[in-house]
């Protein structure tokens, strides 16, 4: 996700609460790295680089997925406090088609 998303909200976050955010590697202002990596990974550094014990967690599209993913893994339960998603998409199993939907 590009961080330059939540320009037009994120001062009024940073006044009432401890605000990060960050590009998605390969979006925004990032690069795509050569090796494998994992975004949940990035969000985890993320909070320990800023010395967050407990977060509550916002994601818009793919940071919204990224939270999700995050709070299922079921390693960092006590890491976050709530967590909410904007537009996230969801990945549904290859070759099935939505409702009303046929693939060809």
């Amino acid at each position: 996700m590009d961080s330059r998303l939540w320009d037009s909200v994120f001062p009024a976050l940073a006044r009432r609460h401890t605000a990060i955010r960050f590009d998605a590697r390969g979006l925004g202002r990032s690069s795509l790295p050569a090796e494998l990596y994992w975004d949940v990974a990035d969000l985890l550094a993320a909070l320990d680089h800023f010395g967050i014990e407990r977060a509550a967690l916002v994601g818009l599209s793919l940071g919204g997925e990224t939270s999700l993913d995050f709070a299922l893994a079921g390693r960092w339960g006590d890491r976050f406090r709530s967590r909410r998603s904007a537009a996230r998409g969801w990945e549904r199993p290859s070759g099935a088609a939505l409702p009303g939907q046929r693939l060809v």
